[in-house]
């Protein structure tokens, strides 16, 4: 399955004009007999996380992809919404 993270940058430049500029990047996705994992644009395995964690720290099985994707965006910085 493909997703993207897009973050936001923002820059000053030498005059202290704020400029904000969304990057997205670009993935792949499987879950994987219970593991997650993600290849870049570049085709790059980049992850593989085969359980999520628990408030209290356990571990715990993936429920699907969609789960785990936000998992990765969350953590990721991802732009709720874009």
């Amino acid at each position: 399955m493909d997703f993207t993270v897009v973050n936001a940058v923002t820059e000053t430049d030498d005059d202290g004009n704020v400029t904000t500029t969304n990057l997205t990047h670009n993935f792949t996705c499987v879950l994987d007999s219970g593991s997650f994992n993600v290849w870049n644009s570049d085709e790059c395995l980049i992850l593989t996380q085969p359980w999520k964690f628990a408030p209290d720290g356990t571990r715990l099985d993936w429920e699907n992809i969609e789960e785990a994707i936000k998992w990765y965006q969350d953590n990721n910085n991802h732009i709720t919404g874009e």
